[in-house]
């Protein structure tokens, strides 16, 4: 990514390589004000070629190489690439705001920011996710009961579905659809979508209730058991937000 002289020394030192290992440099990525030097000699993309770019050749890692990039243009740069799910590496003197969980590796000697590696281990991750399956299904066991008592409260109190269901923004910006106990009146959010806020008339009654004790996201242990969240992890909201 980038067209600059910065980006040439990196492309060259790439496709150069060591040890008899080099890398196919698919082409460049233009970014909108930078200055693009007389020794590129690479096929040109826009940001909006990239997803396309990325599934026609196979891409397996993204260098940035930018030359004078604020800030503000890398963030948003990173937030373009964030839901290709692609190896994403980063030249360090392009990016100088260096924060925890960042690794630096080695590239035929040398060094990028690798932004994407995980911040933990692949056996990490793998036992996180069986705790995740185990603790949701023992706790969809343990609350079935509860919770069909909560359905038939709900359906007492007004008209409407038991369950609520809504896009959310997963990882890597993947949607799902995130199920809870329905807590408002049906069509509470007709005027388009808002913050709960106190004595808010969408919620009925036993909504109340459900929403101050955290029994609305009891189903929610449905989504972890299927991969969509997990136990420990932030908080997924719409994408409107």
């Amino acid at each position: 990514v980038g067209t600059s002289d910065a980006a040439v020394k990196t492309a060259e030192k790439l496709s150069r390589g060591r040890f008899n290992i080099k890398y196919d440099i698919i082409g460049c990525v233009e970014i909108p004000g930078e200055t693009r030097s007389e020794k590129l000699n690479c096929r040109i993309f826009s940001l909006d070629d990239m997803e396309r770019i990325i599934r026609k050749h196979g891409v397996q890692q993204i260098f940035i190489s930018l030359q004078n990039a604020d800030h503000r243009k890398i963030l948003s740069l990173l937030n373009h690439l964030y839901p290709f799910d692609v190896s994403v590496k980063i030249a360090p003197d392009t990016f100088s705001f260096v924060t925890n969980g960042i690794h630096l590796k080695d590239i035929y000697g040398e060094p990028f920011i690798d932004l994407t590696s995980p911040q933990i281990s692949e056996m990490s991750k793998n036992i996180k996710r069986v705790i995740d399956v185990a603790a949701s299904s023992i706790a969809l066991l343990i609350s079935a009961l509860p919770m069909l008592a909560i359905a038939i409260a709900i359906k007492k109190s007004s008209p409407g579905p038991v369950f609520y269901r809504q896009e959310r923004i997963g990882y890597r910006q993947r949607p799902f659809r995130i199920v809870k106990f329905r807590t408002m009146y049906v069509d509470a959010e007709k005027n388009g979508p808002a913050l709960t806020k106190d004595n808010d008339s969408r919620i009925t009654k036993i909504g109340h209730v459900l929403r101050k004790y955290r029994i609305d996201e009891i189903p929610q242990f449905w989504n972890v058991l299927k991969g969509d969240m997990s136990l420990v992890g932030p908080r997924p909201e719409r994408r409107y937000f």
